[in-house]
């Protein structure tokens, strides 16, 4: 039984995002194994990584996210898209604008794209968002 647990905490590790304070996350991860399978809280992470904060620094340790049965958390798609407009409002300072290209004509976009390229990484984003 122990090695069982062991190797699900393993996975687990494996698959958390932050990697400190390990100590307490296998005691944690003990004691959440009262309350849910391995298989639960893995997929909890799993979830909690397409959700992931912008900066490292918000990223829970894991023994705070598994003490808070964070594998229950529900998440929203608005999530991903806050994510994804936040970067690309970043990738739109980095993009120079070209003198012949006009947003408001051009730009099939909701929240018009300030350059070409931006426009055309906006759309590659949103179709991979589609297919996933």
């Amino acid at each position: 039984m122990r090695r069982t647990q062991d190797l699900a905490f393993d996975k687990f590790w494996e698959r958390y995002p932050r990697k400190v304070a390990k100590l307490a996350a296998q005691k944690a991860f003990s004691r959440a194994l009262r309350q849910a399978t391995p298989e639960q809280i893995l997929a909890g992470v799993e979830l909690y990584r397409q959700h992931l904060p912008t900066e490292m620094q918000y990223v829970a340790h894991a023994a705070s996210w598994l003490n808070a049965g964070r594998w229950l958390d529900e998440y929203e798609d608005e999530v991903l898209l806050s994510k994804l407009k936040t970067k690309l409002r970043a990738v739109d300072r980095y993009i120079p604008t070209d003198p012949t290209w006009d947003g408001a004509r051009d730009c099939p976009h909701e929240r018009k794209c300030f350059s070409s390229g931006t426009c055309q990484m906006k759309q590659a984003a949103i179709e991979r968002e589609r297919t996933a």
